[in-house]
């Protein structure tokens, strides 16, 4: 562990330190700790050849799932956003597996199947929800950052839109309430068409609000998912000026859809959303649409990243 070091001191450095499964160097002026994996920190690979982790600016939640054991994940943006695993009470909690880089979280949620319970990880406040770790609204750009791992096809999940016509399994993080939500999702279509091949099924990017006084859900979905594959998934959100704005979906570092957003859209700010990860939008699917499959790497940055900043995040984390 490095030597805690005050606030605003700067010396060049060079040292080394462990977390979970991965082993982490920071070289150069180090002038205010950044949580447990400090931005220019750079992953130390096998062979002794160091990658960058990626971007560390705007940064505003940032949960490696390197623990390897325990009950709690680190923020590693600086911001203190920690958060726990849950699950059912008496049921398994998520595991930690092998992940993209270092230790990952797979879950195991059965959904309609017996015994029903539940996995997620979320904040940790006393009732298990926090505020999410970036309230915007429809003026603020943000971008979502995930590896995720989709072992099978889901079948017999339930509508996560009021309107009964999206499902919605999240993966990186999902607000409370269906008048204020947003997050990444493998998204299964099996509840309105027969699921026979594996088109029914998509990554999905969505972000919900109003026009008009009437539900908005806008979603931006890819091709068809590769299985047990790890996936980067990056949800990005641009909000330029009330006539500009743009869910974009990338997919291992390309662009895959660019969706124009209504110049009337709005979040509802009232709504006090939470920070799930593995959780869908809303709790009113019971054991319906919670994650199955591995999470690792999730970010949530201040503002809407460009396509090669998103390219370049893909190729540093992978």
């Amino acid at each position: 562990n490095p030597t805690p070091r005050a606030e605003g001191a700067c010396a060049d450095l060079d040292y080394q330190y462990s977390a979970g499964n991965d082993n982490y160097s920071l070289i150069g002026c180090l002038s205010k700790a950044v949580g447990d994996v400090p931005a220019g920190a750079r992953k130390m690979e096998k062979g002794g050849q160091a990658s960058n982790l990626g971007l560390a600016d705007s940064l505003v939640g940032w949960w490696l799932f390197d623990e390897g054991s325990g009950g709690i994940i680190k923020d590693s943006s600086g911001q203190g956003r920690d958060a726990q695993i849950y699950s059912t009470s008496g049921q398994p909690k998520p595991s930690f597996v092998s992940g993209v880089n270092g230790t990952a979280l797979e879950f195991t949620n059965t959904g309609l199947v017996s015994p029903k319970y539940t996995q997620y990880v979320t904040g940790m406040d006393t009732d298990n929800e926090a505020d999410s770790p970036y309230n915007f609204n429809e003026n603020t750009s943000f971008t979502i950052m995930a590896w995720a791992k989709y072992p099978h096809r889901m079948y017999g999940s339930y509508a996560w839109t009021q309107s009964g016509y999206y499902n919605f399994s999240s993966f990186g993080i999902a607000g409370k309430g269906y008048s204020a939500s947003y997050g990444l999702s493998m998204e299964d279509y099996s509840t309105i068409l027969p699921l026979n091949s594996e088109g029914w099924q998509a990554w999905s990017f969505a972000i919900r609000g109003n026009v008009a006084g009437s539900d908005a859900p806008y979603m931006a979905r890819s091709a068809v998912p590769k299985l047990d594959t790890w996936t980067h998934i990056v949800g990005v959100y641009e909000a330029d000026s009330s006539t500009n704005r743009y869910i974009r979906l990338y997919v291992d570092g390309s662009l895959k859809v660019s969706t124009p957003v209504n110049s009337n859209f709005i979040m509802n700010s009232s709504v006090t959303r939470s920070f799930f990860i593995g959780h869908p939008a809303s709790y009113t699917q019971g054991n319906k649409d919670f994650f199955n499959g591995s999470i690792d790497d999730v970010r949530i940055y201040n503002r809407a990243l460009s396509g090669d900043e998103v390219s370049a995040l893909y190729n540093a984390t992978r």
